[in-house]
């Protein structure tokens, strides 16, 4: 399951599931329009953000407290700023944050 966060003409960034991000080139063959198709059916759809700070998240850690007679489950809340990711070659720049507790990129918009 990888992501398919931007891409150009040439090449495209991937974010994969331990959030890294790396660059698929075009192959000189495939037409432009179906560059597009085969990346759109190879690559998951990253979530889209609207925070200029980062993407907020809610983590259940799987603890439990009691808190005036009531159990209640531990979470963690809070923002996980964006990166930058780039490939200044391919002409290629995104900012996005990737939630490893929820497998999912968040790019900014």
């Amino acid at each position: 399951m990888n992501f398919l966060l931007t891409f150009n003409d040439r090449a495209a960034l991937v974010g994969d599931m331990e959030g890294k991000v790396h660059t698929v080139t075009r192959a000189t063959q495939v037409p432009v329009p179906e560059w597009e198709s085969q990346l759109r059916a190879a690559y998951l759809e990253p979530e889209h953000g609207f925070n200029e700070e980062g993407i907020a998240f809610t983590n259940m850690t799987g603890d439990f407290r009691f808190i005036n007679g009531e159990v209640q489950v531990v979470r963690l809340d809070g923002v996980k700023p964006y990166q930058t990711y780039a490939d200044e070659a391919a002409g290629l720049s995104i900012r996005a944050a990737f939630l490893s507790h929820l497998n999912q990129w968040t790019v900014a918009d």
